[in-house]
């Protein structure tokens, strides 16, 4: 893990100043899913995706297939 990161989370009216003080002063804000993704490409464990046999393990599948059938099941209504 480096050393020089930190997790910044802040309202949505306030988001944007932020933002943009990180951008002028050369940081580099990167999403959650992008995080992730850099983390899985550094062998680094994400709890809970990465333990699926534990209860929160269990409990993000089963989040997670929920949004994805919401989406599609939306989707599908969308078009039909």
């Amino acid at each position: 893990m480096a050393a020089n990161r930190i997790d910044f989370l802040c309202h949505s009216p306030v988001g944007y100043d932020f933002w943009l003080a990180f951008q002028f002063a050369n940081n580099r804000p990167i999403g959650l899913c992008d995080k992730m993704s850099l983390d899985f490409e550094c062998g680094l464990d994400i709890f809970p995706d990465d333990c699926p046999d534990a209860l929160a393990g269990k409990k993000q599948i089963e989040l997670e297939a929920n949004a994805l059938m919401v989406g599609f099941l939306a989707h599908f209504i969308h078009f039909n």
